[in-house]
């Protein structure tokens, strides 16, 4: 199956090599080439067309999203602290730390809770 473009293309094609062959044909081999030309032409065109796929939509969305390409270049208001890797720190470290004490610009202090 052929696509209307392929189609148009393909008659094009042929009807170039039909001219280049024409310049230096005898008159006999001219009645030949326009002949067998005539005929290319004619099963070209008998040839099954693909129709183009058709999809319709009732609704569409186009959201917008984003990429982080330089970390460096993102505001401070963007980033957020990932709660439990400090968390997992804190854990890990919570020997040695002291009340207060600021590591890698996070502070670490003790939050006295009280139950009932």
């Amino acid at each position: 199956m052929k696509t209307e473009v392929e189609k148009y293309k393909k008659l094009v094609e042929l009807k170039k090599e039909e001219l280049t062959a024409l310049e230096n044909a005898t008159p006999d081999e001219a009645e030949a080439i326009k002949q067998n030309a005539e005929e290319a032409k004619q099963e070209i065109e008998s040839t099954d067309v693909t129709p183009a796929i058709s999809i319709s939509f009732k609704k569409t969305r186009n959201p917008w999203t984003y990429e982080v390409v330089d970390i460096n270049l993102v505001p401070k208001e963007f980033l957020m602290i990932d709660e439990s890797k400090v968390k997992e720190y804190l854990k890990a470290n919570s020997d040695s730390l002291e009340d207060g004490k600021v590591v890698n610009g996070i502070k670490y202090y003790k939050d006295l809770k009280v139950t009932v």
